[in-house]
């Protein structure tokens, strides 16, 4: 086991999996209990101390919330597909939400659990002990710039754009050129505060900062990939 990885106990010397709340040898307990996510405070410490954040994610025991925020992903999801297909369409595409927003939430929760289970694979391969739920909320919270954009700034560029933020005749930027490039650099912002959430999640599962930054890269290149080819559905 990673050294980084395990905890001695206090009481009798033995060595236990960083996330367990009492020895597995005398039941000394080896630190606080935190039995669910104060989803308020772990947002607000993601912000300020994202160590610290991932640990209470860590070692809560219910793993609170994170259903609802792959929900909102797979929103995100779609939107970022729409954004990628503009470019390809040929005239105004009519397409049934409902039924594009079921596939994204199907997909989203499919490509996200499999990816999950490939990273918990490699962890243990690499003598860390840790567990899948872990790894997947871990996964899922550092997806919350993501959210953020979702809830704030969507909503802005629908007001300012209407019907034209997915379009190509004319583009957005060709209505509004200082306000369009405004808003896509905070995607971009967001995109890369997102990626460097993940690499914290990475840390927190005790990976060092070189595999951290190596993972990371390959799930933001599978979800890239994902996207891409999700943006068919649009064309």
């Amino acid at each position: 086991m990673n050294n980084s990885s395990i905890i001695v106990c206090p009481n009798c010397k033995a060595e236990n999996s960083y996330f367990n709340l009492n020895c597995s040898d005398c039941n000394f307990f080896l630190r606080d209990k935190i039995p669910n996510i104060d989803f308020g405070e772990i947002i607000l410490l993601l912000i300020e101390s994202p160590n610290i954040a991932f640990q209470r994610i860590i070692f809560s025991k219910n793993k609170n919330y994170v259903f609802i925020l792959l929900a909102l992903l797979s929103f995100r999801f779609l939107i970022l597909s729409r954004f990628l297909s503009v470019p390809y369409l040929t005239q105004d595409s009519d397409f049934d939400l409902l039924n594009i927003s079921i596939y994204f939430l199907i997909s989203s929760g499919l490509i996200i659990t499999i990816m999950t289970y490939i990273n918990f694979i490699f962890i243990k391969k690499l003598g860390i002990h840790t567990r899948i739920k872990d790894v997947f909320s871990v996964f899922i919270y550092s997806f919350f710039p993501s959210i953020i954009a979702l809830l704030l700034l969507y909503p802005i560029e629908l007001a300012v754009f209407g019907k034209y933020l997915f379009s190509n005749n004319p583009y957005p930027y060709d209505i509004k050129a200082n306000v369009f490039y405004v808003l896509a650099g905070f995607e971009l912002v967001l995109i890369i505060w997102s990626f460097f959430m993940q690499i914290k999640g990475m840390l927190a599962l005790k990976l060092n900062l070189i595999i951290s930054i190596l993972i990371s890269s390959f799930n933001y290149l599978i979800l890239t990939a994902y996207l891409f080819i999700s943006k068919k559905i649009f064309i």
